[in-house]
């Protein structure tokens, strides 16, 4: 790919405009708080398991503790605030996926940031290898997986757990009551309980004990982390579900490549080309998909893709790039990124406090436009093929998302706000 060293050097000149300054973020408080705004319960119990997840994926130990600030267990528990906990676990570990998978093109310090070619290859596998984690590709399925479905409770693990003492330190079977042959003295069965006792905490972590897979094991651990997710989507949403969770996937991978352009480039791209770009790589309507999972909502729906939600889905959207691009601009600042929203509206609003009051108006605006879409919705007759109390189930669901976008987005340590004095609900930021 060929550098224009022109478009770097007005890239440098964009960020240096922008760096030394300080300003202020409006409060945005009040406009979600007149929405009602709560933390799942199951919210504690989650974040051992999501600490888990994280420490299995990702090796590096600076890396490891930056990322458990984030406290992804908090994000999942403010966007599905009424999910059970399998449910709240499954998306908890897409957002983990998403974030890290996103991480390896867009930070820095990114493994294919700075390659362009690897990170086709990244995207090609990615791709195939989510189509039949979905059971959505042409290959034939010849695997025989053995899987566990995720536990609700302890009280499944101490199950399990005591079927693997009795199997394997008595030689005896509960279900069959017969005893087994012993092979290999005590050392060997002391070998073979501790296998079985680290399947027991992979089963009970949701990770899978299998003989043959289907996909094949992918090239990349992050890839590969997306097979539980695919295994609980099978189980619970139909084949047209699936194509509709998968369309939008593939929107947001084919997004990073527009993206990942423009930065190894030089390029800054307008505010038009950002939007096009930037409602696919924030991952959103992939993550409205779920809210049919969380409510056991099953059917042949295209919720996020259907005609007369595609509105409401995209100023969803909106509501959550401008309140991340507002909230993250400290952050993407400190790693010399310019490719959000609020630097790139500089040249067009003349500043960087320019820039962020006129987001917020965009923002009020869109809070605006979905309420009066949602309120349509909900009036006019019903042509989604859901039920009336489904579809507004997934109206509320979607506001519930980016209301609890905004409040993790307070708390995340992702963002850096908490350090920074808060007066009457604004932020003072220096950049």
């Amino acid at each position: 790919m060929q550098i224009n060293r022109h478009d770097h050097d007005r890239r440098k000149v964009l960020l240096d405009r922008i760096r030394g300054t300080t300003v202020t973020i409006p409060n945005l408080r009040p406009i979600f708080e007149k929405y009602t705004g709560s933390v799942n319960p199951n919210y504690e119990a989650m974040i051992p398991v999501v600490n888990s997840r994280l420490e299995s994926l990702v090796p590096n130990e600076k890396r490891l503790a930056k990322l458990k600030t984030a406290d992804f267990a908090l994000f999942a528990s403010n966007w599905w605030p009424t999910a059970k906990f399998r449910e709240l676990r499954t998306v908890a570990f897409l957002a983990i996926w998403l974030f890290l998978w996103d991480d390896a093109l867009d930070e820095p310090t990114g493994e294919y940031a700075d390659n362009f070619g690897a990170a086709q290859v990244y995207r090609a596998e990615t791709e195939q290898f989510l189509a039949d984690c979905l059971g959505l590709s042409t290959s034939t399925e010849i695997s025989n997986v053995v899987t566990y479905p995720a536990f609700d409770s302890l009280k499944d693990f101490g199950v399990h757990l005591k079927k693997m003492v009795l199997e394997y330190f008595l030689g005896v079977s509960p279900e069959t009551q017969t005893a087994k042959p012993s092979s290999g003295g005590f050392l060997r069965g002391v070998e073979v309980f501790g296998r079985k006792v680290k399947g027991a905490v992979r089963w009970t972590l949701g990770m899978k004990t299998e003989k043959k897979l289907f996909p094949p094991p992918s090239s990349h651990i992050i890839i590969e982390s997306f097979r539980v997710i695919g295994d609980e989507l099978k189980l619970a949403y139909t084949v047209e579900q699936r194509q509709n969770f998968f369309e939008d996937m593939k929107f947001y991978i084919a997004t990073t490549e527009t993206e990942q352009r423009y930065k190894l480039d030089g390029k800054i791209p307008t505010l038009e080309e950002y939007w096009e770009a930037r409602m696919g790589t924030s991952a959103v309507a992939a993550c409205l998909a779920m809210i049919e999972l969380v409510h056991h909502i099953k059917g042949p729906y295209r919720s996020t893709n259907h005609p007369s939600l595609k509105t409401l889905s995209d100023e969803s959207n909106i509501i959550v790039v401008i309140t991340n691009d507002m909230l993250s601009l400290k952050k993407e600042i400190a790693q010399r990124q310019i490719d959000s929203l609020i630097p790139l509206s500089v040249p067009v609003c003349g500043g960087v406090q320019e820039a962020i009051d006129q987001a917020h108006i965009d923002l009020l605006a869109s809070v605006a436009r979905f309420d009066a879409e949602a309120e349509k919705i909900l009036s006019k007759p019903n042509t989604t093929g859901m039920s009336n109390n489904e579809l507004r189930i997934f109206v509320e669901g979607c506001r519930k998302c980016w209301v609890g976008n905004f409040n993790w987005s307070l708390c995340t340590g992702r963002y850096g706000l908490g350090a920074i004095d808060q007066k009457n609900g604004s932020f003072s930021v220096p950049l």
